[in-house]
C-alpha cells in the first residue's frame, strides 16, 4: 500500500534496476536514486510538455503543433522545469 517495506513475502526488497533505452541510462538503487536521473532526463522534460499539452487542450497533440511544442519544450527547460512558465505559455500558444 505505498509503505516502505525491508521485507516482501520473507524476502528482502531488492531496490535496484537499471535506465534503459533513455537519454540517462544507468543503474539505479532505489527510488531517490531514480528520481534523481529521471530530474537529469531531456525525454522526462518533453514528456512533462507532452502530457500537460494533452490535458490542456484534451487531444493529443499534430503536427501542426510541431512549432508550439517545441516553444513550449525550450521555455520550459529555461525556466529551470517552472511548471506555472508552460502553464503559461501553453495556455498563449497558437495550438491552445
Amino acid at each position: 500500500m505505498g509503505a516502505w517495506r525491508d521485507l516482501e513475502a520473507g524476502k528482502a526488497v531488492d531496490a535496484s534496476g537499471e535506465l534503459i533505452s533513455t537519454d540517462v541510462d544507468w543503474p539505479i538503487d532505489g527510488v531517490i536514486d531514480l528520481a534523481n536521473k529521471l530530474a537529469e532526463s531531456d525525454d522526462v522534460e518533453r514528456c512533462i510538455t507532452r502530457q500537460w499539452f494533452r490535458f490542456a487542450t484534451g487531444r493529443n497533440e499534430t503536427a501542426e503543433d510541431a512549432c508550439s511544442n517545441a516553444a513550449l519544450d525550450t521555455t520550459f527547460v529555461e525556466s529551470g522545469g517552472d511548471v506555472r512558465v508552460l502553464i503559461r505559455d501553453l495556455v498563449a500558444s497558437d495550438s491552445f
